[in-house]
């Protein structure tokens, strides 16, 4: 399964971009994301039953208003079947642009 169409349909609703790896554009905020594991689990009689995905996800802002869309984020990816292991707050010194990093996980049952 790519999970790369889940994750740009789970956060839609933001109608900021969604972009695999790398945005180029100039939009004030967007989330980027990348696969870090996929791999099967839920054994069963050493027979897997389901396929883990890991996703790195990191929304960009340089407003501190739009702060306010981190909740959404995680509202849209808990609805979508995304478990949130962990996140915290990125600033890269003289980027301009604020940085909240989710790593996330999804099973995919077989």
């Amino acid at each position: 399964m790519l999970i790369n169409q889940k994750i740009i349909e789970a956060l839609k609703p933001l109608n900021i971009p969604v972009a695999f790896c790398e945005y180029k554009g100039d939009a004030s905020k967007y989330c980027v994301f990348m696969t870090t594991y996929d791999g099967e689990a839920l054994y069963y009689d050493d027979v897997a039953n389901s396929q883990l995905l890991r996703v790195s996800l990191n929304y960009y802002y340089n407003n501190p208003k739009d702060m306010q869309l981190i909740e959404d984020i995680k509202r849209l990816l808990k609805s979508s079947n995304f478990v949130i292991i962990s996140s915290q707050d990125i600033h890269a010194n003289g980027s301009g642009f604020f940085n909240r990093a989710f790593y996330i996980k999804y099973t995919n049952q077989y």
